[in-house]
């Protein structure tokens, strides 16, 4: 008689095996890089980074992110993401190991009137 189980192996659900090994986002001892993290997106990643157990470093130059968004048990460093000097030498004081990136322009109406503004503000250096 047929089982109603799926058999081991069978092509109905993909085989997920549980390791730590080599699996960064599992070591908590490391220290996260938000950039952006004081925007609502970012602030709610910190928080939930922060509430695992990870060092969270917020990287934001405050155009339209809030400081008060930034919860106190996060490291907070005013600066734009264009700016490399700056982002490097946050990245290795705080020995970041990962990071997360959330910094953008998100008003449709202005990405409508000056799209080219989108691409210098995400990628460009001011």
């Amino acid at each position: 008689m047929p089982s109603s189980e799926p058999e081991s192996g069978s092509n109905d659900e993909p085989e997920i095996q549980s390791t730590s090994e080599g699996r960064a986002w599992e070591d908590k001892s490391m220290s996260v890089c938000v950039i952006g993290g004081a925007g609502y997106i970012g602030s709610v990643t910190v928080e939930t980074l922060v509430s695992a157990g990870y060092e969270v470093v917020v990287y934001d130059n405050l155009s339209r992110g809030h400081r008060k968004a930034v919860i106190p048990e996060a490291r907070f460093v005013k600066g734009d993401h264009g700016d490399s000097t700056l982002l490097e030498e946050t990245l290795r004081r705080y020995d970041c190991t990962a990071v997360m990136h959330f910094s953008a322009l998100s008003l449709v109406a202005e990405s409508v009137e000056n799209p080219f503004c989108i691409t210098r503000t995400t990628w460009q250096k001011p």
